[in-house]
């Protein structure tokens, strides 16, 4: 049976340093949007960043792209290099028309940075505050207040199928194959965290 969630600190709970990572997938059921969420126990890596790039570093917030060709994307990368690359880049358009099919069981991978708190317990103290082991409460508390002035920005991949453009319903059995890829950007781990969990409900 699957577990059951009702808010995103439910689905992408805190985890603090020292704590155990999970050891296994979970199935997890929204009631009030009746679906179920895979999330894998391995996290998001930098290989999975790398694949993302070209969204992240050409694309914009809110709006749907395909993955241009690879001759798209090398060229985007040349241009960018030697500072002539336009903005928005020629090579990446937004969907004029997008139609986003919901996924039947929606997958959220969730990289260190979305269950990390701000205020994480510092075990390996380097600056000498003392000599016994386990956490360092002046690390700790002034890792927070730097985190706390910084302005951190949470970014969220979406990813799903492009609906054919006779089909008026979100099976995703009707796509056209092609997908499709949206970037939510939040200023901080819970609006992150929401953004997720409110995005399960729809296509991701």
């Amino acid at each position: 049976m699957a577990e059951r969630v009702s808010s995103h600190s439910d689905l992408i709970p805190p985890r603090c340093s020292g704590e155990t990572d999970p050891d296994a997938d979970r199935i997890v059921r929204i009631p009030i949007f009746k679906r179920n969420i895979y999330v894998p126990s391995h996290g998001a890596s930098s290989a999975d960043l790398a694949d993302f790039m070209w969204l992240l570093k050409f694309g914009g917030p809110e709006q749907w792209y395909e993955r241009p060709e690879p001759v798209k994307l090398d060229r985007m990368t040349v241009l960018d290099a030697v500072g002539c690359l336009r903005c928005p880049p020629d090579e990446l358009k937004a969907l004029d028309n997008p139609r986003p099919l919901s996924l039947d069981v929606p997958q959220i991978w969730v990289s260190a940075a979305l269950n990390t708190p701000t205020d994480d317990d510092v075990f390996d103290c380097m600056a000498g505050h003392g000599d016994f082991a386990g956490k360092c409460n002046q690390c700790t508390v002034g890792k927070r207040e730097a985190l706390e002035k910084t302005s951190l920005v949470y970014t969220l991949v979406l990813s799903t199928f492009q609906a054919n453009e006779y089909y008026s319903g979100k099976n995703s059995l009707s796509g056209n194959g092609k997908n499709i890829y949206k970037m939510i950007r939040c200023g901080g781990r819970e609006a992150a965290a929401a953004a997720a969990f409110y995005a399960a409900q729809d296509s991701i």
